[in-house]
């Protein structure tokens, strides 16, 4: 039989955060600020439409992702929060 897995915790989002850090990983509260778990910081887009094509698309060919673990950040850090398209994010 099959070992039953948990679901990902969290919604997929890719994080403006200020001072220009741009991550991917799934949001979740926590008492310290936003938790982002299994993150990659964007280090390089590789987009021709912006930052909201890698939310609806997935990683392009130029993206370049640096693996985080769990970052965590304050509240007042987050700029903006686009929603991900699970699908475009395999392993995420």
């Amino acid at each position: 039989m099959a070992k039953a897995t948990n679901p990902p915790k969290g919604q997929l989002v890719v994080a403006i955060l200020d001072r220009g850090w741009v991550f991917i990983g799934r949001a979740t509260d926590s008492p310290s600020g936003v938790q982002f778990s299994n993150a990659a910081c964007i280090r390089r887009w590789g987009t021709s439409n912006g930052i909201g094509q890698l939310a609806l698309e997935g990683p392009q060919r130029e993206t370049k992702l640096d693996e985080a673990g769990t970052v965590t950040v304050p509240r007042t850090s987050v700029v903006a929060l686009i929603d991900a398209v699970e699908a475009k994010w395999p392993g995420r």
